[in-house]
């Protein structure tokens, strides 16, 4: 769903989302290959529900990202969603970036966490390291050296709508001690 003020990008929108066919062309008529990203009646009434608490939404995220941030505070050598200059991070996910000094890679992080009955997810893989992509790597992994990077040493913490301050703090310890603060 897309909540737009450029009405070229709208009519671009538009284009991409009817198969690429142009009102002033002939009737079923593919100017462009595209796909018809479309939703249902239901998704577009959901979509629109979230639209109208979308304040509330993000800002449980941002509430979220900023108490995990106060409570790892003290760790050296981490990173979190960065904050764009002139923007706002929705915090959809809050993703952690282990420093380089930490010697710790996605998978290690997220098995001693397992273990400590705390799940995590990874940090998401470059797109050009995806099976998906085959032949991709090798040409696109020295052109991002940051995406692939980031990529090993990062894991996303739990988000849930209904996530309390104490899940949080658990999580927060259970990242202590796997780092050795605890």
């Amino acid at each position: 769903m897309l909540l737009l003020d450029d009405d070229r990008l709208f009519e671009r929108c538009f284009f991409l989302r009817d198969h690429g066919r142009r009102a002033d062309g002939p009737m079923y008529y593919n100017f462009e290959v595209t796909y018809k990203y479309m939703p249902f009646n239901v998704q577009a009434a959901l979509g629109y529900a979230q639209f109208q608490r979308i304040d509330k939404l993000v800002g449980k995220k941002r509430e979220q990202l900023d108490m995990y941030k106060e409570k790892l505070k003290d760790i050296k050598d981490i990173q979190f969603n960065p904050e764009p200059p002139g923007g706002v991070n929705g915090a959809w996910i809050t993703g952690l970036v282990f420093g380089k000094s930490h010697k710790m890679t996605k998978l290690d992080a997220m098995e001693k966490l397992n273990k400590l009955g705390l799940p995590a997810r990874p940090f998401f893989y470059p797109l050009s390291s995806l099976p998906a992509y085959p032949g991709f790597r090798e040409k696109y992994e020295p052109l991002n050296p940051v995406a692939y990077d980031i990529s090993a040493r990062g894991i996303n913490l739990p988000g849930a709508a209904n996530l309390t301050e104490e899940q949080i703090d658990r999580f927060c310890n259970g990242i202590k001690i796997i780092l050795g603060y605890k």
